[in-house]
């Protein structure tokens, strides 16, 4: 179950990868530049490359860049369980997350849906949540392309950033 899961992702993330690609080369960056700037901004890596100025200097370019960043770095959890889900649900609104639960109806009987957005760098220990919960539970990750005017959890910004502010007390304005 879980190989499929991966295999699903992977698959999955493929395509992100090579639309943006595709969306690249169409603003004429160059096919092998275009497919490697795709990945580096869906993985998160590689923008102290040289090329990824021709990414930013771009407006459309940039927008794409928004997308594929947006897109690696959000994931929809939903987990089917017969077990009562009230201790994973209260676990994870008091970890900042926005959590809906409903009633289901499966193929074996009565079912718990719970559904909640994670940041990929979170969605490890989500899992292992489930997990510890339920080792029973169906559970699926799933990318997500926009989210908006939810119950998100707060972006857990390093210390060192925290203070590089205390010499920025003003923002400019637009």
């Amino acid at each position: 179950m879980n190989v499929m899961l991966f295999i699903i992702v992977v698959i999955a993330s493929f395509i992100i990868v090579r639309i943006g690609a595709i969306a690249f080369q169409l603003t004429g960056l160059e096919w092998s530049l275009a497919k490697f700037q795709s990945l580096s901004y869906f993985s998160g890596t590689g923008f102290t490359t040289r090329e990824a100025e021709l990414v930013t200097g771009h407006p459309q370019r940039r927008r794409i860049a928004t997308v594929l960043i947006i897109l690696g770095n959000a994931g929809l959890v939903r987990v089917v369980t017969k077990k009562d889900a009230a201790e994973l649900v209260e676990y994870l609104k008091s970890s900042d997350y926005g959590v809906t639960s409903v009633d289901g109806h499966g193929t074996s009987g009565q079912v718990k849906v719970v559904f909640t957005i994670v940041p990929r760098r979170e969605l490890k220990r989500v899992a292992e949540l489930i997990n510890k919960f339920n080792p029973q539970a169906f559970y699926s990750i799933e990318e997500v392309g926009f989210v908006e005017k939810g119950i998100l959890p707060p972006k857990q910004i390093g210390g060192f950033t925290n203070f590089l502010k205390l010499f920025r007390p003003f923002r400019k304005g637009k």
